[in-house]
């Protein structure tokens, strides 16, 4: 009898074990906003329950939909929350002085097989939505070596963010590529990129680690450093003799990492203030379904514009007659906007001031460093 005890017991205690994983920090492919991020997911026989943390200005507000559900594995039934513990739904919450706060959602439970889940606030455009979001990690594949994948800066000369280099496609020469098929021989790996308007490549060279980088030795991978940290204290040449162009329009590139057709937008806008006139102008952009997009729009004079997608609001310091390219990653809360072409430095710079870019003044207030100021005294100039 005491045997039997003791063996029911333990099965009783391996079958809790085994009914219930912990996925901290789960990867997925897209989603709406960087405001939500899920910490862990706990999914057991009993529930499944999400653990948020939420980061927005301190005294704003947020406010979870009493309707929230998640979807399993691309299933159209949707598992409606349950509760919620340090959030009221359907209530406004006020974000304190940290601006953070943290609360989890409960939902039914979705099975042990259960490989990926959406999670949906509510059908509404600006309600939160995080798609595929991993309950089995999935191997990233890629044609190309892991120690290639990045964000790859030229570091003398003619400096700057070189290209992008992710698992999919790559950024280069302000456009966005697919791969083809690599070509190596020895020690040398040439990374082939193809779209529509032709073909390009890139070479590598494998290192004495046995690690691929890319061949040229001013060229490097940056990780989280902060872009404009490659100029040192220097304003480029380039900014402190610029020209003055006359030409009456500009070109706004860029890519959308993380971006998904599920995101329900395929098109965004660029606001720009129109000194003429006075007038605030609205000029569309087209996204594809990789994330890509282009426009071409009148302008002037030197702009600081507003670009709009969905919930994702920039500023972006444009000139006339120039094409800058703009990569942006809604997947990450720590990834920093990139630039390539034409005014990528004044816009890391726009980053870089204490003091938020003013749309309507089109200038820095109390400029923090001289590279700002160098900015203002640039704006000023173009505009005489």
């Amino acid at each position: 009898m005491k045997y039997f005890s003791l063996q029911l017991i333990f099965s009783l205690l391996f079958s809790s074990l085994y009914a219930q994983r912990t996925i901290d920090n789960p990867a997925f492919s897209s989603r709406n906003s960087r405001i939500l991020e899920i910490e862990k997911i706990v999914s057991s026989d009993t529930a499944t329950v999400f653990h948020f943390k939420a980061y927005f200005e301190p005294g704003n507000w947020l406010k979870i939909n009493k309707g929230s559900f998640i979807l399993v594995d691309n299933s159209s039934e949707k598992l409606f929350v349950k509760a919620a513990t340090g959030i009221q739904l359907d209530d406004r919450f006020v974000l304190p002085a940290t601006g953070e706060t943290t609360f989890s959602l409960t939902f039914p439970a979705v099975g042990a097989a259960a490989k990926k889940v959406d999670f949906i606030e509510s059908e509404c455009d600006a309600c939160f939505k995080i798609y595929d979001i991993e309950l089995t990690p999935i191997k990233k594949s890629s044609v190309l070596p892991e120690s290639l994948l990045g964000n790859w800066f030229k570091v003398s000369g003619e400096k700057g963010w070189y290209a992008g280099l992710y698992d999919t496609v790559a950024v280069y020469k302000n456009q966005v590529w697919k791969y083809g098929q690599p070509t190596v021989k020895g020690n040398k790996f040439t990374i082939n990129l193809y779209n529509a308007s032709g073909q390009a490549s890139i070479q590598a060279l494998k290192d004495r680690h046995n690690q691929y980088r890319l061949s040229s030795q001013d060229i490097i991978l940056l990780g989280n450093t902060p872009p404009l940290s490659i100029y040192g204290k220097e304003v480029p040449q380039t900014i402190k003799n610029a020209i003055i162009n006359k030409a009456d329009s500009a070109i706004y590139k860029g890519y959308i990492k993380g971006y998904s057709t599920k995101l329900g937008f395929r098109t965004g806008k660029v606001l720009v203030n129109n000194a003429a006139s006075g007038k605030q102008e609205s000029y569309t952009i087209n996204v594809a379904p990789d994330g890509s997009f282009s426009v071409r729009f009148p302008l002037s004079t030197p702009e600081a514009v507003i670009v709009r997608f969905s919930n994702i609001a920039e500023t972006v310091f444009i000139e006339p007659g120039k094409e800058v390219f703009h990569l942006m990653d809604n997947n990450s809360r720590e990834a920093q906007s990139l630039f390539m072409g034409a005014s990528s430095y004044l816009n890391y710079e726009l980053r870089n001031s204490a003091s938020v870019t003013n749309p309507d003044k089109h200038k820095q207030k109390n400029p923090s460093s001289a590279a700002a100021k160098g900015l203002n005294s640039y704006i000023e100039r173009t505009q005489k």
